[in-house]
Protein backbone atom coordinates (compact mmCIF):
# COMPACT_ATOMS: atom_id res chain seq x y z
CA UNK A 1 0.00 0.00 0.00
CA UNK A 2 1.13 3.40 -1.06
CA UNK A 3 2.04 6.15 1.65
CA UNK A 4 -0.82 8.68 2.11
CA UNK A 5 0.54 11.63 2.81
CA UNK A 6 -0.42 13.80 5.65
CA UNK A 7 -2.33 16.97 4.56
CA UNK A 8 -0.53 18.62 8.22
CA UNK A 9 2.83 18.20 7.56
CA UNK A 10 4.12 20.81 10.02
CA UNK A 11 3.49 20.44 14.07
CA UNK A 12 1.39 22.30 15.28
CA UNK A 13 4.06 22.98 18.61
CA UNK A 14 7.32 22.48 16.80
CA UNK A 15 10.61 22.46 19.21
CA UNK A 16 8.44 21.11 22.57
CA UNK A 17 10.59 18.40 24.43
CA UNK A 18 8.03 16.44 25.00
CA UNK A 19 7.33 14.75 21.74
CA UNK A 20 10.66 12.58 22.66
CA UNK A 21 10.26 11.87 26.44
CA UNK A 22 8.50 8.51 27.33
CA UNK A 23 7.28 9.62 31.18
CA UNK A 24 5.77 12.91 29.44
CA UNK A 25 4.17 10.94 26.53
CA UNK A 26 2.51 7.91 29.17
CA UNK A 27 1.50 10.70 31.64
CA UNK A 28 -0.33 12.45 28.54
CA UNK A 29 -1.79 9.02 27.86
CA UNK A 30 -2.92 8.38 31.25
CA UNK A 31 -4.43 11.54 31.29
CA UNK A 32 -6.74 11.19 28.05
CA UNK A 33 -7.94 7.21 29.39
CA UNK A 34 -8.84 8.71 32.52
CA UNK A 35 -11.80 10.71 30.40
CA UNK A 36 -11.65 7.69 28.42
CA UNK A 37 -13.13 6.04 32.02
CA UNK A 38 -15.97 8.66 32.59
CA UNK A 39 -16.75 9.16 28.70
CA UNK A 40 -17.31 4.95 28.78
CA UNK A 41 -19.79 5.25 31.83
CA UNK A 42 -21.56 8.08 30.69
CA UNK A 43 -21.92 5.97 27.44
CA UNK A 44 -22.60 2.90 28.89
CA UNK A 45 -24.99 4.25 31.55
CA UNK A 46 -27.07 6.41 29.76
CA UNK A 47 -26.75 6.28 25.86
CA UNK A 48 -26.46 2.48 24.86
CA UNK A 49 -28.16 0.56 27.53
CA UNK A 50 -30.44 -2.72 26.89
CA UNK A 51 -31.87 -5.06 29.16
CA UNK A 52 -29.26 -7.53 28.58
CA UNK A 53 -25.57 -5.59 29.68
CA UNK A 54 -23.59 -7.79 27.11
CA UNK A 55 -26.31 -6.45 24.01
CA UNK A 56 -25.21 -3.40 25.12
CA UNK A 57 -21.75 -4.13 25.43
CA UNK A 58 -21.49 -5.53 21.90
CA UNK A 59 -23.21 -2.96 20.18
CA UNK A 60 -20.66 -0.46 21.99
CA UNK A 61 -17.76 -2.65 20.98
CA UNK A 62 -18.54 -2.27 17.32
CA UNK A 63 -19.31 1.40 17.10
CA UNK A 64 -16.33 2.20 18.71
CA UNK A 65 -13.99 -0.60 16.28
CA UNK A 66 -15.37 1.41 12.70
CA UNK A 67 -15.78 5.03 13.84
CA UNK A 68 -12.57 4.58 15.72
CA UNK A 69 -10.63 3.98 12.58
CA UNK A 70 -12.33 6.32 10.46
CA UNK A 71 -11.82 9.13 13.18
CA UNK A 72 -8.17 7.75 13.48
CA UNK A 73 -7.16 8.72 10.00
CA UNK A 74 -8.88 12.20 10.53
CA UNK A 75 -7.15 12.65 13.78
CA UNK A 76 -3.49 11.62 12.10
CA UNK A 77 -4.35 14.37 9.70
CA UNK A 78 -4.72 16.75 12.70
CA UNK A 79 -2.40 15.75 15.35
CA UNK A 80 -0.03 13.40 13.89
CA UNK A 81 3.46 14.86 12.95
CA UNK A 82 2.50 17.22 16.33
CA UNK A 83 2.52 14.37 18.55
CA UNK A 84 5.49 12.88 15.79
CA UNK A 85 6.82 15.01 13.32
CA UNK A 86 8.53 12.27 11.01
CA UNK A 87 5.29 10.99 10.61
CA UNK A 88 3.96 11.68 7.63
CA UNK A 89 0.88 9.37 6.79
CA UNK A 90 -0.58 6.01 6.58
CA UNK A 91 1.84 3.54 5.22
CA UNK A 92 1.36 -0.31 5.16
CA UNK A 93 3.79 -2.10 7.28
CA UNK A 94 4.52 -5.48 5.58
CA UNK A 95 6.97 -8.39 6.73
CA UNK A 96 8.16 -9.40 10.39
CA UNK A 97 7.22 -6.22 11.62
CA UNK A 98 3.61 -5.72 10.42
CA UNK A 99 3.12 -9.07 11.63
CA UNK A 100 3.55 -7.60 15.46
CA UNK A 101 2.06 -4.58 14.85
CA UNK A 102 -1.05 -7.11 13.96
CA UNK A 103 -0.65 -9.60 17.00
CA UNK A 104 -0.68 -6.20 18.79
CA UNK A 105 -4.41 -5.56 17.67
CA UNK A 106 -5.42 -8.85 17.81
CA UNK A 107 -4.39 -9.43 21.55
CA UNK A 108 -6.14 -5.76 22.49
CA UNK A 109 -9.01 -7.73 21.15
CA UNK A 110 -8.67 -10.59 22.83
CA UNK A 111 -8.05 -9.47 25.49
CA UNK A 112 -11.08 -6.89 26.10
CA UNK A 113 -13.57 -10.05 24.92
CA UNK A 114 -11.89 -12.39 27.78
CA UNK A 115 -12.67 -9.29 30.36
CA UNK A 116 -15.88 -8.80 29.36
CA UNK A 117 -16.95 -12.53 30.09
CA UNK A 118 -15.84 -12.01 33.92
CA UNK A 119 -17.04 -8.05 34.10
CA UNK A 120 -19.84 -7.75 36.82
CA UNK A 121 -19.45 -10.59 38.86
CA UNK A 122 -18.00 -8.55 42.19
CA UNK A 123 -16.48 -5.79 42.87
CA UNK A 124 -14.94 -4.21 40.11
CA UNK A 125 -11.56 -2.85 41.64
CA UNK A 126 -11.04 -6.64 42.08
CA UNK A 127 -11.11 -7.68 38.99
CA UNK A 128 -9.56 -4.29 37.77
CA UNK A 129 -6.48 -5.28 39.75
CA UNK A 130 -6.42 -8.60 38.33
CA UNK A 131 -6.52 -8.16 34.80
CA UNK A 132 -3.78 -5.69 35.17
CA UNK A 133 -1.12 -8.57 36.44
CA UNK A 134 0.14 -8.05 32.83
CA UNK A 135 2.51 -5.30 34.61
CA UNK A 136 3.81 -8.35 36.71
CA UNK A 137 4.42 -10.49 33.64
CA UNK A 138 5.77 -7.31 31.47
CA UNK A 139 8.30 -6.41 34.44
CA UNK A 140 9.62 -10.20 34.45
CA UNK A 141 10.23 -9.67 30.56
CA UNK A 142 11.91 -6.32 31.14
CA UNK A 143 14.12 -7.69 33.59
CA UNK A 144 16.51 -8.90 31.29
CA UNK A 145 17.23 -5.55 30.67
CA UNK A 146 17.96 -4.94 34.13
CA UNK A 147 20.92 -6.13 36.49
CA UNK A 148 21.13 -6.61 40.59
CA UNK A 149 18.84 -5.00 42.39
CA UNK A 150 16.86 -3.08 39.69
CA UNK A 151 15.30 -6.77 38.60
CA UNK A 152 13.71 -6.53 42.19
CA UNK A 153 13.00 -3.00 42.27
CA UNK A 154 11.09 -3.05 38.97
CA UNK A 155 8.74 -6.05 39.75
CA UNK A 156 8.20 -4.45 43.76
CA UNK A 157 7.60 -1.12 41.53
CA UNK A 158 4.36 -3.16 39.15
CA UNK A 159 3.01 -4.98 42.51
CA UNK A 160 2.52 -1.74 43.86
CA UNK A 161 0.49 0.00 41.07
CA UNK A 162 -1.07 -3.40 40.55
CA UNK A 163 -2.33 -3.41 43.88
CA UNK A 164 -2.80 0.46 43.97
CA UNK A 165 -5.05 0.26 40.91
CA UNK A 166 -7.34 -2.10 43.00
CA UNK A 167 -7.76 0.34 45.45
CA UNK A 168 -7.93 3.27 43.39
CA UNK A 169 -10.96 1.45 41.80
CA UNK A 170 -12.83 0.54 45.33
CA UNK A 171 -16.64 1.49 44.43
CA UNK A 172 -18.80 -0.82 47.06
CA UNK A 173 -17.00 -2.80 49.85
CA UNK A 174 -20.15 -4.71 50.18
CA UNK A 175 -19.71 -6.28 46.35
CA UNK A 176 -17.93 -9.39 46.94
CA UNK A 177 -16.51 -11.52 44.27
CA UNK A 178 -18.24 -14.64 42.43
CA UNK A 179 -16.00 -15.44 40.00
CA UNK A 180 -15.30 -18.89 39.41
CA UNK A 181 -11.59 -21.03 38.67
CA UNK A 182 -12.17 -19.92 35.06
CA UNK A 183 -13.19 -16.46 35.68
CA UNK A 184 -9.71 -16.15 37.21
CA UNK A 185 -8.24 -18.08 34.03
CA UNK A 186 -9.28 -15.64 32.02
CA UNK A 187 -8.61 -12.46 33.89
CA UNK A 188 -4.92 -13.75 34.90
CA UNK A 189 -3.62 -15.61 32.31
CA UNK A 190 -5.74 -14.58 28.67
CA UNK A 191 -6.36 -11.17 29.46
CA UNK A 192 -3.68 -10.36 31.74
CA UNK A 193 -1.26 -12.55 29.52
CA UNK A 194 -3.27 -10.65 25.89
CA UNK A 195 -2.04 -7.04 27.39
CA UNK A 196 1.53 -8.15 28.08
CA UNK A 197 2.13 -10.11 24.78
CA UNK A 198 0.51 -6.98 23.19
CA UNK A 199 2.92 -4.24 25.12
CA UNK A 200 5.60 -6.45 23.62
CA UNK A 201 4.47 -6.42 20.70
CA UNK A 202 4.34 -2.91 20.55
CA UNK A 203 8.33 -2.90 21.97
CA UNK A 204 9.54 -5.31 19.14
CA UNK A 205 9.28 -2.53 16.23
CA UNK A 206 9.80 0.57 18.23
CA UNK A 207 13.22 1.00 16.36
CA UNK A 208 12.14 0.35 13.09
CA UNK A 209 8.18 1.60 12.43
CA UNK A 210 6.77 5.41 12.70
CA UNK A 211 4.72 4.90 16.38
CA UNK A 212 1.91 6.69 15.08
CA UNK A 213 1.34 4.96 11.94
CA UNK A 214 1.64 1.60 14.50
CA UNK A 215 -1.02 3.05 16.28
CA UNK A 216 -3.43 3.17 13.58
CA UNK A 217 -2.78 0.20 12.14
CA UNK A 218 -2.78 -1.71 15.37
CA UNK A 219 -6.67 -0.18 15.73
CA UNK A 220 -7.67 -1.73 12.60
CA UNK A 221 -6.65 -4.83 13.64
CA UNK A 222 -8.13 -4.48 16.77
CA UNK A 223 -11.85 -3.40 15.01
CA UNK A 224 -11.25 -6.51 12.66
CA UNK A 225 -10.56 -9.02 15.41
CA UNK A 226 -13.53 -7.36 17.32
CA UNK A 227 -16.05 -6.92 15.23
CA UNK A 228 -15.47 -11.07 14.14
CA UNK A 229 -15.62 -11.23 18.07
CA UNK A 230 -18.88 -10.06 19.16
CA UNK A 231 -20.32 -11.44 16.04
CA UNK A 232 -19.52 -14.85 16.67
CA UNK A 233 -20.27 -14.16 20.58
CA UNK A 234 -23.73 -12.73 19.44
CA UNK A 235 -24.23 -15.70 17.88
CA UNK A 236 -23.08 -18.35 20.54
CA UNK A 237 -25.05 -15.92 23.35
CA UNK A 238 -28.12 -16.19 20.72
CA UNK A 239 -29.09 -12.44 20.83
CA UNK A 240 -28.15 -11.48 17.17
CA UNK A 241 -31.63 -9.95 16.37
CA UNK A 242 -31.24 -8.18 19.75
CA UNK A 243 -27.67 -6.68 18.62
CA UNK A 244 -28.70 -5.45 15.40
CA UNK A 245 -31.80 -3.96 16.21
CA UNK A 246 -30.25 -2.24 19.11
CA UNK A 247 -27.25 -1.17 17.02
CA UNK A 248 -30.01 0.26 14.17
CA UNK A 249 -32.35 1.86 16.99
CA UNK A 250 -29.21 4.26 19.02
CA UNK A 251 -26.78 4.56 15.92
CA UNK A 252 -27.45 8.58 15.55
CA UNK A 253 -28.18 8.94 19.45
CA UNK A 254 -24.79 7.34 20.30
CA UNK A 255 -22.72 8.87 17.05
CA UNK A 256 -21.53 12.04 18.86
CA UNK A 257 -20.78 10.00 22.16
CA UNK A 258 -18.62 7.89 20.27
CA UNK A 259 -16.89 10.13 18.28
CA UNK A 260 -16.41 12.11 21.59
CA UNK A 261 -14.84 8.78 23.32
CA UNK A 262 -13.12 8.08 20.05
CA UNK A 263 -11.28 11.27 20.06
CA UNK A 264 -9.96 10.90 23.79
CA UNK A 265 -9.13 6.89 23.02
CA UNK A 266 -6.91 8.29 20.12
CA UNK A 267 -5.41 10.65 22.41
CA UNK A 268 -4.67 7.70 25.06
CA UNK A 269 -3.25 4.77 22.66
CA UNK A 270 -1.41 7.00 20.76
CA UNK A 271 0.59 8.41 23.43
CA UNK A 272 0.81 5.45 25.04
CA UNK A 273 2.23 3.84 21.98
CA UNK A 274 4.71 6.33 20.81
CA UNK A 275 5.69 6.63 24.85
CA UNK A 276 7.10 2.81 23.90
CA UNK A 277 9.86 3.77 21.67
CA UNK A 278 11.60 6.07 24.55
CA UNK A 279 10.86 3.87 27.61
CA UNK A 280 10.21 -0.03 28.05
CA UNK A 281 6.93 -1.90 27.84
CA UNK A 282 6.92 -2.33 32.04
CA UNK A 283 7.02 1.36 32.65
CA UNK A 284 4.72 2.99 30.21
CA UNK A 285 2.01 0.37 31.32
CA UNK A 286 2.32 1.54 34.72
CA UNK A 287 2.48 4.87 34.31
CA UNK A 288 -0.63 5.01 32.17
CA UNK A 289 -2.33 3.02 35.34
CA UNK A 290 -2.23 6.75 36.57
CA UNK A 291 -5.29 6.94 34.98
CA UNK A 292 -7.15 5.21 37.66
CA UNK A 293 -5.83 8.20 39.89
CA UNK A 294 -6.46 11.24 37.51
CA UNK A 295 -10.24 9.19 37.13
CA UNK A 296 -10.98 10.23 40.36
CA UNK A 297 -11.27 14.41 40.16
CA UNK A 298 -11.90 13.80 36.68
CA UNK A 299 -15.28 12.08 38.13
CA UNK A 300 -15.86 14.46 40.89
CA UNK A 301 -15.93 17.48 38.43
CA UNK A 302 -17.75 15.36 36.03
CA UNK A 303 -20.44 15.12 38.71
CA UNK A 304 -20.53 18.28 39.63
CA UNK A 305 -20.77 19.72 36.44
CA UNK A 306 -23.66 17.33 35.35
CA UNK A 307 -25.62 15.95 38.26
CA UNK A 308 -27.04 12.88 38.15
CA UNK A 309 -24.83 11.48 35.60
CA UNK A 310 -22.50 9.46 38.14
CA UNK A 311 -23.37 7.50 40.87
CA UNK A 312 -20.28 8.78 43.25
CA UNK A 313 -19.36 5.93 46.00
CA UNK A 314 -20.21 6.91 49.58
CA UNK A 315 -18.30 6.45 52.94
CA UNK A 316 -14.70 7.56 54.20
CA UNK A 317 -13.25 4.13 54.18
CA UNK A 318 -13.92 4.06 50.39
CA UNK A 319 -12.21 7.43 49.64
CA UNK A 320 -9.08 6.80 52.08
CA UNK A 321 -8.76 3.42 50.14
CA UNK A 322 -8.13 5.24 46.47
CA UNK A 323 -6.42 7.59 47.99
CA UNK A 324 -3.61 4.82 49.28
CA UNK A 325 -4.15 3.10 45.95
CA UNK A 326 -3.27 6.35 44.13
CA UNK A 327 -0.35 6.90 46.45
CA UNK A 328 0.52 3.37 45.87
CA UNK A 329 0.45 3.86 41.74
CA UNK A 330 2.55 7.45 41.90
CA UNK A 331 4.99 5.30 44.40
CA UNK A 332 5.50 2.61 42.10
CA UNK A 333 5.78 5.02 38.84
CA UNK A 334 8.80 6.58 40.83
CA UNK A 335 10.41 3.33 41.62
CA UNK A 336 10.86 1.87 38.71
CA UNK A 337 14.31 2.10 36.49
CA UNK A 338 13.54 4.68 33.63
CA UNK A 339 16.01 4.33 30.26
CA UNK A 340 18.64 6.89 29.81
CA UNK A 341 19.00 9.21 26.75
CA UNK A 342 20.96 11.26 25.19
Amino acid sequence: MDTVKAQTSKPLWPGRRWRTSGIVLALMAALFEAFVLISDTNVMTNVITHEQGIVAVLVYLTMGSWIGVTLNYVYNRLFGPTIDPTFTGEKWIGGTQGLWVAVAGITGALGTFAYLFVAGKGDPSILIALSNVSLIYLALYDAKDYRGKSVVLVVIAAAMVLIGAGLASVNNLGAGLTITVMDLVLLVVFRGGFKAIGSIAIFKVRETENMVNVAFWRFVWLAITGTVLTLLVAGYLGVLDEYFALMTGVWWKAFPWVMLTMFLAYGGNTLAIVAQKYERASTVSMITNANNVMAVPVTLVAAWALPGMFDLPEGAVIWLLRLIGSALIVLGIFMVPKEKHD
